[in-house]
């Protein structure tokens, strides 16, 4: 069985960048002067999640157990970002219990409700095992793109990670579709979501593997989120890894 770098920062970006540099002013409190917000030119967002499990692209990475997750995004107003995500892990044998990434990128709105996003990430485990000749630590990039159609929200992109220690010296290709929408006249939004692995990360004996999700998501008022998710994957069936299941949520933004 590949156990592999844990890619896992797209819900983090998911949920604070498609921003553009308008967004700017959402981290701002209502109670300022019109003119101060506009002489603020990098505005700070944090997130703070509880999953039920960790997962990402289908696979788990808690082992089927609960996490905590957190957030820090600075957003400067031409549209470059940065930050760093942490999270709890499940006491994993080679990488220990705590993931930090750490990310960089840029977005903005290349044409009228169409905003680009482009990432490089790094992938640390301060408390990993050391192996000689092997490493936990890997980067990432990632481009995607997001549009508002009316009220449906669709993005779709593209991770790549090169040829590295970390994944076994193979490289990885992922490439998603999201569709979100609000449900009329209620608080809730729903997203179905479909990807697909071309590489280290899967678990298939050739490489090549299909993810996908669907879920609800309840805006309960003062930067509170509540969800629920059905997450499956196709290939070898494992459990509290790659086996399908339902994921809950709990988020809450600054």
């Amino acid at each position: 069985m590949k156990r592999l770098s844990r890619p896992a920062l797209a819900c983090a970006i998911a949920c604070l960048m498609p921003l553009s540099t308008p967004a700017l002013a959402d981290g701002i409190s209502d109670d300022e002067p019109e003119n101060s917000k506009q002489n603020r030119p990098v505005a700070v967002f944090a997130e703070v999640t509880l999953l039920s499990d960790y997962r990402f692209r289908g696979l788990s990475y808690s082992a089927g157990d609960p996490v905590a997750q957190g957030t820090v995004t600075l957003l400067h107003e031409s549209g470059f970002y940065g930050g760093l995500f942490a999270s709890s892990l499940s006491d994993d044998p080679f990488y220990g219990d705590v993931e930090i990434d750490i990310f960089a990128g840029w977005t903005g709105e290349i044409a009228p409700r169409l905003t680009a996003d482009a990432t490089v990430l790094y992938y640390y485990y301060p408390d990993a095992v050391q192996v000689p000749g092997a490493s936990s630590d890997s980067f990432e990039t990632a481009f995607q793109l997001s549009a508002q159609l009316g009220v449906l929200q669709p993005k779709i992109g593209i991770w790549y990670s090169w040829k590295q220690a970390a994944l076994g010296n193979q490289d990885n290709f992922y490439l998603f579709a999201d569709l979100t929408a609000p449900i009329p006249q209620t608080p809730l939004s729903a997203t179905v979501h479909i990807g697909h692995t071309d590489g280290a990360h899967s678990q298939a004996a050739d490489n090549k593997t299909f993810d996908w999700s669907a879920g609800l998501e309840l805006d309960a008022g003062h930067g509170i989120a509540l969800g629920i998710d059905y997450i499956g994957m196709s290939g070898p069936r494992i459990r509290d890894f790659t086996d399908d299941t339902v994921m809950l949520r709990a988020s809450i933004h600054f």
